[in-house]
């Protein structure tokens, strides 16, 4: 007898009968009243206009000289700090002094990297106007790393406006010298303290505002770039296309092992059939500038295909610059190949440059890059009148406040 099947028996004559009745049969005889699932509770969003704010209130340390700031080094005298749980959503945010957090040693954020942050830059303008550079694009990135790695969403007008307060306030530390700027780190963390691997039921978001100079030495060489062939940043289907913390740990090992052999950073690829395509310049997008295959003067970039890349801010920047200021110049996001497209390229001499692009390099040529026992110079023209430097000028110019208002700029 089917399981899904009920015995019923019936008096008919006299005489009893067994009948069998499907299941379905009755729950269409008497309908089952219909139990509705009750909506998840509406959790509560981080919100700018429940900020609070502790200035500090001891005499502020004297700013530190322009010569010592090495890009992370030295942070300015507040921080924004807001909590988030499962039951609750955000609490609200507070604006307070830098201070050293505690946290139970337990917490995943530690022992697994549930953790994501951004990086954006506040500039001084000539007339002391002081503007956030694409800090929307910024917060709408980081929600994305965030939902990753199952960590709170946020409110992105909140986000920025709780990043415009911390620069106001701090705002001293923002010189007018043109290559200076105020850089803030937001993260988010989880702060659940417990040692199993699931999504976390507690988090923290931090801003922080350091004050920076450029990102490498305008003194020293240019940087030599090692081609990484046995050790991969990242991978078709992971998480390279996020600003997740786990992406950086990793190459570390690899990066000190080619500092030591006098490079600056490496040229992170993935292998394709007997070739190696690139990805990432350190923790930068890669830029070629050549005369490609077609005869055609091209700025070329890889392209952000399987979540290899990292959506660059200042890489999106230059690509909308380029097409904008420079319209005879071909721009292309595809597939760049190390032999098939560079080596065959520099040797048939139409490598013109390579840069890379970063928040915290703005835009930074390449001297050279060292593949399979070549070290092939990138930098074939007189470096003040480069492609890389004239984008450089073009970028700065905007975020300087140079051409006025525009629509990458923000102000606090």
């Amino acid at each position: 007898m089917s399981p899904s099947s009920r015995v019923i028996i019936m008096m008919r004559g006299g005489r009893a009968e067994t009948l069998f009745r499907s299941f379905s049969s009755l729950a269409a005889l008497s309908p089952m009243p219909k139990v509705q699932t009750p909506p998840p509770p509406r959790l509560n969003d981080l919100r700018f206009d429940q900020l609070t704010i502790r200035r500090k209130t001891e005499d502020l340390p004297p700013l530190p000289s322009k010569d010592s700031l090495h890009f992370g080094q030295v942070f300015t005298d507040h921080m924004i700090e807001a909590d988030w749980n499962d039951q609750h959503g955000w609490y609200p945010p507070i604006l307070k002094p830098l201070a050293p957090v505690s946290l139970h040693p337990a917490i995943s954020s530690i022992h697994y990297a549930v953790s994501a942050f951004e990086g954006l830059k506040a500039f001084r303008s000539l007339n002391d106007r002081i503007l956030l550079f694409r800090p929307y694009d910024h917060a709408k990135r980081l929600n994305r790393s965030c939902s990753r790695v199952c960590l709170p969403e946020f409110s992105i007008d909140s986000f920025v406006s709780l990043c415009k307060a911390l620069v106001r306030i701090d705002n001293r530390y923002i010189f007018k010298d043109r290559g200076l700027s105020l850089y803030l780190r937001p993260v988010v963390f989880s702060t659940y303290p417990a040692l199993g691997v699931y999504p976390p039921r507690m988090a923290k978001m931090i801003i922080l505002a350091s004050p920076t100079g450029g990102y490498f030495s305008s003194t020293t060489p240019l940087p030599k770039l090692y081609v990484e062939l046995h050790r991969t940043r990242s991978w078709p289907g992971g998480v390279g296309n996020h600003k997740v913390s786990s992406n950086y740990a990793p190459t570390l090992r690899p990066y000190q092992d080619r500092m030591q052999e006098g490079y600056q950073q490496i040229l992170w690829t993935v292998p394709e059939r007997d070739d190696y395509l690139w990805c990432e310049g350190g923790a930068m997008s890669l830029f070629l500038y050549w005369r490609n295959e077609e005869g055609k003067d091209e700025l070329a970039t890889p392209a952000l295909d399987g979540d290899l890349i990292l959506p660059g801010i200042v890489r999106d920047t230059v690509l909308n610059l380029t097409k904008e200021n420079y319209p005879s110049l071909r721009v292309a996001e595809r597939k760049i190949l190390m032999r098939r497209d560079f080596v065959k390229a520099y040797n048939e001499n139409r490598v013109y440059e390579v840069f890379c692009t970063g928040t915290g390099a703005t835009v930074t040529p390449i001297g050279s890059i060292h593949f399979d026992g070549i070290d092939y110079n990138c930098m074939q023209s007189d470096l003040s009148k480069s492609l890389s430097r004239r984008i450089y000028e073009d970028i700065f110019n905007i975020q300087y406040g140079d051409v006025g208002d525009h629509p990458y700029l923000e102000e606090c």
